[in-house]
């Protein structure tokens, strides 16, 4: 990545401005990667996959060993020993109306997925442009107090030459130390955003560091009606209830056929 390049007329900033340049692509794979709740939702959909595979088979058979009147045995008689297997057979497609039901909550749980994937981008894109708008504010305020300072030392000069009065120069020296405590604030205000930045890409070694992007770029017009025509098709929420449906219908179809019994 390119090390970040300081705008002309800003007071540069070493210690960010020796560090890599983010862009929001950048920020997303890490949260992509190190997030550990879509690890989370990951591990569900495999452990989902595991049940359903686990419902299409048989129950385990039973082996085992018997032997009576092993003890207090007459000469020359023996005693009987022998072995045995079980075997329990669902009847009714039991077997087949399980997998059915399990195959629902896998379908659940990777909408689950991709859901909390896209809570993970949205909050991502959020506090990166919050934390783009808190870079814009540090390189206004910061070009603020340059030219306060720059004012001052110019009524210093006037004053010294009898072309400016003390109060004048007092007045501009004054907004001199405003514009620096603001710049102070706002750079104060960045740091709970990069906070929240490490959080959600789990690094808590992320520092602030400068941003590529365009905060006065002309947003993009929204379609409301196809806004709503794209989450009523494609939301992961709405695929997650409707799995919801098809698995309590599967359970409730998996409970007829408990009136059917097994071969044993």
């Amino acid at each position: 990545m390119p090390t970040a390049t300081p705008s002309p007329g800003l007071r540069p900033d070493p210690e960010i401005d020796s560090r890599p340049v983010l862009r929001l692509e950048d920020l997303e794979a890490m949260a992509i990667k190190n997030n550990p709740t879509l690890a989370q939702a990951d591990a569900g959909v495999r452990a989902a996959e595991g049940r359903r595979r686990q419902a299409s088979l048989f129950p385990n058979p039973i082996v085992g060993y018997f032997g009576e009147e092993l003890s207090f045995r007459a000469a020359g008689e023996t005693s009987e020993h022998g072995v045995f297997v079980e075997q329990m057979i669902p009847l009714g497609g039991k077997l087949s109306k399980s997998r059915r039901i399990f195959a629902r909550e896998k379908e659940q749980a990777q909408s689950l997925a991709e859901t909390q994937r896209l809570r993970v981008l949205n909050s991502i894109r959020m506090l990166y442009y919050e934390a783009l708008g808190a870079q814009r504010l540090i390189e206004l305020r910061s070009d603020l107090s340059r030219l306060a300072n720059e004012a001052v030392k110019i009524t210093r000069e006037l004053y010294n030459v009898g072309q400016a009065d003390r109060p004048d120069q007092l007045e501009i020296e004054i907004e001199a130390e405003r514009a620096e405590i603001d710049l102070l604030r706002a750079q104060n205000d960045r740091e709970p955003v990069w906070r929240a930045l490490a959080a959600m890409v789990n690094n808590p070694e992320l520092k602030p560091a400068r941003l590529v992007g365009n905060l006065e770029q002309v947003g993009t017009a929204f379609d409301q009606e196809a806004i709503i025509l794209t989450l009523l098709r494609d939301s992961p929420e709405i695929r997650t209830a409707q799995a919801g449906v098809e698995r309590a219908r599967a359970v409730l179809s998996r409970a007829r056929a408990e009136r059917i019994p097994d071969l044993f």
